[in-house]
C-alpha cells in the first residue's frame, strides 16, 4: 500500500521549510493502519498557523512515549531490601493531544472522519518521530482506549481530543542494521595496478578486442580500468565496445564459474545510447592466447541486465532484464556473473552485492562448454550520442573463481544505534552448514545442513520474541500466526535487495516455492543456543562495530548469511 492522502495537503510552506532545516522542532507524523492515509502532526511538514491555517491535525501536548517496566526481584524471609533479578518493559501508552483543523464546519467533520478511521483497535499503524540528531524512529501503535471529549454542538472549525494509543512493544525502532556473509571468489583478482595511459591498453595480461565504428579506447591507471572517449569526434559520435581478456594464464578448473566486476562510477546514461560494462566468463581462446570469440556476457546497464552467448563472435541467444535496476549501478557496488549451479551447467545468475537480481536456465546447448571454455574477462561499450560518447563506468576491480562446494571463514559487521540490546536475526540462503558466535567473542553455534535453494531464519532472542526462533522460508507457513512471522522474515530478506530491487531478489530465489523441507523440524538442525545479545550504544559514546565470527561449510555462490538487527529505544529523540 502507498499513502494517497496526506494531511496538510500540497506542498511543504516555506515557513514549514524553514523548520525542517532549522531542526528545532521534532517532526512527529502518524500513518494509518492501511498505510494510506498520513498525518503530519508536528514540525515543519504540520498545518502552518495563522488565518490561513490548512486543514489537518496539531498536537498540542504528548504524554507517555517512555514505556513502563516492572522489576524482578528475590527476597529472602530475613533479607533487607532485594535483590535484583532482571527488569521487564510494558507496552508504551501514548497520549496525544490533538487539535483537528477545517476550513469550514465539513471540512473539519472530513479531518476527523479520517482520523478516526485511520485507528483500529486491532490492527497497529506507525507512529513516527524524526530529528536532526537522532534521524527517524518509530513504533507501531493501536487505538488503545475510546476519547471521552466533548464534541461541539455548533459549526467550529477546530476540535480539540485527548487520544491513547498503544505500542505492544516496548521500545521504539529505527532502521535494521544488515551485513552479509558470503562467499569471495578470487582466485584470480585485477585491481588494475598498472599504469598504461601512454600505451592505451590495459597490459599483457588483458587481450583486448575492439568491434564498432566509433573511437575511443579501454586503458589502466594505476588504480581503474576506464574508458576515453574519442579524441577525435565530439559531436554525433557512433558507439566502439571492447573485450578484454581471457586473462592470461588464467583458468577456471570447473564449467562453474563465478566472475566479479567492482564499480568505480556509474556508466553514463544518454540517447540513444548509453554506456555499459560488462563480465566475460566461458571465454574460450585462440592458438595466440586471444578471445576465440566463444563466451557469455554479462552486461550492465543504467536500467538494466542483458545476459549473451556468443560463438564465433554471434551472438546465440540474449535474454534482458528491464528495468531490474531501479537505481543505476552506484561506486564501489559489485556486480557478479555464477554460471552453473552443482549438476546445472546452463543455470545463470546475475547478483548485486550478493543478491540475485537476474536468473536464467538456457534450454538448449547453443553455449559452449568444457576445458577449452574456462576463461574470464570483461569489457566496455561507450555509447554513441550526440555530445561526445557515452561512457561506460570505470572498473575498481575484476576477481574470478570455481563455483564449487568450499569452506570460507569471516565475520558480520555489526552495529546497534539503539539504546537498548539488541538480538539479531541470522537468515541463512543453503546449501551448507552454518557457523556462527554466539555474540562477539563467542562460541559457534551451528545450523544445518541445508540443501541447496532452502532458506531458514534463525533468531538469536533466547526469550524467542513471541514467536519461533526458526522459521523455514522455503515453506509458507499454514497459520496466521506463523504466516505473519514468515512475512517478518521474509522483510529481512527483502531488505538484503540492492537499491530497492526487492521483487527481483525474490524471483530470484527459487527456494520461496512452497516446498516441504526434507530434514523434517529444522530445530533438529540446530546445535546451540544464542545467548548473548548485540551490545547496546553507551552514552557519550561513538557507535561501536562488532565482529561476529561466522562460517559456511560445503557452500557455494548461492549460500551466505544475512545478519538484521532492529535497533531500540526507550525515548525516540
Amino acid at each position: 500500500m502507498t499513502v494517497t492522502k496526506t494531511y496538510p495537503e500540497g506542498e511543504v510552506t516555506p515557513y514549514g521549510a524553514d523548520l525542517v532545516l532549522a531542526g528545532d522542532e521534532p517532526m512527529v507524523s502518524y500513518v494509518s493502519f492501511d498505510r494510506r492515509i498520513a498525518f503530519h502532526m508536528m514540525g515543519g511538514m504540520a498545518p502552518t498557523p495563522g488565518p490561513t491555517l490548512q486543514e489537518g491535525v496539531l498536537i498540542t501536548s504528548l504524554k507517555g512515549l517512555v514505556g513502563p517496566w516492572d522489576m524482578i526481584d528475590h527476597q529472602s524471609a530475613n533479607q533487607d531490601g532485594v535483590t535484583f533479578i532482571d527488569s521487564v518493559s510494558g507496552a508504551i501508552e501514548v497520549e496525544i493531544g490533538i487539535e483537528a483543523h477545517g476550513r469550514t464546519p465539513r471540512g473539519l467533520r472530513q479531518v476527523m472522519r479520517d482520523w478516526r478511521g485511520s485507528w483500529s483497535p486491532k490492527r497497529e499503524g506507525v507512529l513516527s518521530w524524526k530529528t536532526h540528531e537522532m534521524g527517524h524512529w518509530w513504533a507501531p501503535v493501536r487505538w488503545y482506549k475510546n476519547p471521552l471529549d466533548a464534541i461541539g454542538l455548533a459549526a467550529p472549525c477546530v476540535e480539540k481530543w485527548t487520544w491513547v494509543a498503544r505500542a505492544d512493544s516496548a521500545f521504539w525502532r529505527s532502521y535494521d542494521d544488515v551485513d552479509v556473509f558470503q562467499f569471495a571468489y578470487e582466485d584470480m583478482t585485477d585491481t588494475f595496478t598498472l599504469d598504461r595511459t601512454v600505451q592505451k591498453d590495459l597490459g599483457p595480461n588483458w587481450p583486448q578486442y575492439y568491434d564498432g565504428d566509433g573511437g575511443g579506447y579501454c586503458y589502466s591507471n594505476g588504480h581503474h580500468a576506464l574508458w576515453r572517449d574519442d579524441p577525435d569526434d565530439l559531436f554525433t559520435t557512433r558507439s566502439r565496445e571492447v573485450v578484454n581478456g581471457p586473462f592470461k594464464d588464467f583458468e577456471t578448473d570447473t564449467d562453474r564459474q563465478v566472475v566479479n566486476i567492482v564499480m568505480g562510477t556509474i556508466p553514463e546514461w544518454s540517447f540513444p545510447q548509453s554506456g555499459a560494462d560488462d563480465g566475460w566468463g566461458r571465454m574460450g581462446r585462440d592458438i595466440d592466447g586471444n578471445w576465440d570469440g566463444c563466451g557469455i556476457r554479462m552486461r550492465v546497464v543504467p536500467g538494466g541486465v542483458q545476459l549473451t552467448a556468443f560463438v564465433d563472435f554471434d551472438a546465440v541467444w540474449n535474454r534482458e532484464f528491464y528495468p531490474p535496476l531501479f537505481i543505476p549501478p552506484l561506486f564501489g557496488e559489485k556486480f557478479t556473473l555464477v554460471l552453473g549451479f552443482g549438476d546445472q551447467p546452463r543455470l545463470y545468475k546475475v547478483l548485486r552485492n550478493g543478491g540475485g537480481i537476474f536468473s536464467y536456465k538456457e534450454t538448449g546447448t547453443a553455449s559452449m562448454l568444457g576445458a577449452d571454455y574456462r576463461g574470464i574477462g570483461f569489457g566496455m561499450r561507450a555509447g554513441g550520442a550526440f555530445i561526445t560518447q557515452a561512457t561506460p563506468g570505470v572498473i575498481r576491480k575484476v576477481s574470478s573463481g570455481d563455483n564449487s562446494s568450499d569452506t570460507q571463514k569471516g565475520f558480520l559487521k555489526r552495529r546497534n544505534a539503539g539504546d537498548q540490546e539488541a538480538y539479531d536475526r541470522y537468515t541463512c540462503f543453503g546449501p551448507g552448514t552454518f557457523k556462527i558466535a554466539n555474540g562477539p567473542g563467542g562460541e559457534m553455534i551451528e545450523f544445518g545442513p541445508l540443501l541447496p535453494s532452502q532458506i531458514v531464519q534463525i533468531r538469536a532472542n533466547p526469550r524467542g520474541g513471541g514467536g519461533r526462533n526458526v522459521v523455514d522460508l522455503t515453506s509458507v507457513p499454514p497459520t496466521a500466526a506463523e504466516l505473519a512471522q514468515y512475512k517478518t522474515a521474509l522483510d529481512d530478506v527483502k531488505s538484503f535487495a540492492a537499491s530497492n530491487n526487492s521483487e527481483a531478489l525474490l524471483s530470484s530465489l527459487a527456494s520461496v516455492n512452497g516446498v516441504v523441507p526434507p530434514q523434517g523440524n529444522m530445530y533438529r538442525l540446530l546445535k546451540g543456543r544464542f545467548t548473548e545479545p548485540i551490545p547496546a550504544r553507551e552514552p557519550g559514546e561513538d557507535q561501536r562495530t562488532y565482529d561476529i565470527a561466522c562460517e559456511i561449510v560445503n557452500g557455494n555462490a548461492d549460500s551466505k548469511i544475512l545478519a538484521s538487527l532492529t535497533p531500540m529505544r526507550r525515548y525516540p529523540a
